[in-house]
């Protein structure tokens, strides 16, 4: 499935195969302070359930930004669907981007094993329903993104 291969791509993600950097950002007096207390008295215990925290502090955070694909995955399935313009190359486009979220008409073509033709209309089809964003603003070599999942990768 679609959704299972995109929450791969997120767990190995800049910011999602580790423990969070904001975790520690936001924490860092604690942080420092329990370093000190392993470095000057030994107490590993206080250390192994700080980071501990972070890293539960971490899973949930990876949990909700999986949750909140599976319904962007859901709602837009179903968006594509109630159009009269869609197809099975619609469905297709929209669990590859999940994969590839910033692409090319080329990449797309590619990735679907379609034409040119055919990649550019699917791609046209979904800027119109507002779930990609060209970049570049040129006639040529467009870039495109599938913000909506971005936006919740980089949340």
């Amino acid at each position: 499935m679609a959704w299972a291969r995109s929450l791969e791509a997120l767990a190995f993600r800049r910011g999602s195969s580790h423990i969070s950097a904001y975790f520690f950002k936001e924490n860092r007096q604690e942080y420092f302070e329990r370093l000190t207390k392993v470095r000057n008295s030994g107490d590993f215990e206080q250390w192994i359930s700080f980071f501990l925290q972070a890293i539960i502090s971490s899973s949930e955070q990876a949990i909700k930004k999986i949750k909140q694909i599976v319904v962007l995955q859901k709602d837009l399935r179903q968006k594509i669907l109630n159009e009269s313009g869609a197809s099975i190359r619609s469905i297709q486009l929209l669990d590859a981007l999940f994969l590839s979220p910033l692409f090319t008409i080329n990449d797309i073509a590619e990735s679907l094993q379609i034409s040119y033709q055919a990649a550019k209309d699917q791609v046209s089809f979904f800027l119109n329903l507002g779930i990609l964003e060209e970049l570049t603003g040129q006639k040529r070599s467009k870039r495109f993104a599938f913000k909506p999942y971005l936006d919740i990768i980089e949340q």
